[in-house]
């Protein structure tokens, strides 16, 4: 009588009949390119791989500069200021554009973190100026949000520093516009909600 019940011989035959693509690549060979897996049951490994891989993708694209925009909190501020520093390549001048607020000096402590600055990092409000060193030279952290003009900069020694060949983190830079060197790297930060910032870099 058929039960229709397969007996256990038979599916041991059908799985040693299963032809296997012997040239078939590992699962996740290379994060430079994504192909779906062979078996279409294993789609919980295969939307973890496409994850990977697009994760990955989004790392390279970080450190070659080509991403302009991020999103994070400040657990992930670290990994975004680096992405800055790449982004701004063998630029001098960084401007940083924002509301009061908006989290202006807290990215710049995080890119002097980056650079290993060896002094405590504060707001430069009161002196204007703040001079610091790191392992590659100077870094001036400059605020200029109670100047009034371009003169008053230019006499507080905003413009020398802004073409020492140093590095110059620069806040409220709408103040005095016209000072800044060609090719300064425009940093635009923007607070989504009280935990969560976007930032823009741009050349103008």
């Amino acid at each position: 009588m058929d039960t229709g019940l397969q007996k256990p011989g038979l599916r041991a035959q059908r799985r040693k009949k299963r032809k296997i693509n012997p040239r078939r690549r590992p699962f996740f060979s290379s994060f430079s390119s994504f192909e779906p897996l062979a078996c279409p049951g294993d789609k919980i490994l295969q939307t973890n791989v496409l994850i990977l891989w697009v994760c990955r993708l989004l790392l390279q694209q970080m450190q070659q500069g080509t991403i302009k925009e991020w999103t994070f909190t400040m657990a992930g501020i670290q990994p975004v200021a680096e992405a800055v520093w790449h982004r701004a390549g063998g630029r001098r001048v960084l401007a940083f554009h924002g509301q009061m607020g908006a989290g202006k000096t807290t990215f710049i402590h995080a890119l002097c973190d980056v650079k290993q600055v060896s002094s405590t990092v504060g707001s430069p409000t009161f002196p204007i100026i703040n001079e610091y060193s790191y392992p590659g030279g100077i870094l001036y952290h400059i605020d200029l949000y109670r100047l009034k003009d371009e003169e008053e900069a230019i006499r507080a020694g905003v413009e020398d520093c802004l073409y020492s060949g140093n590095i110059c983190l620069v806040e409220w830079p709408e103040r005095v516009q016209t000072l800044f060197p060609d090719d300064t790297l425009h940093v635009y930060i923007e607070a989504i909600n009280k935990h969560t910032r976007t930032i823009r870099v741009a050349d103008k």
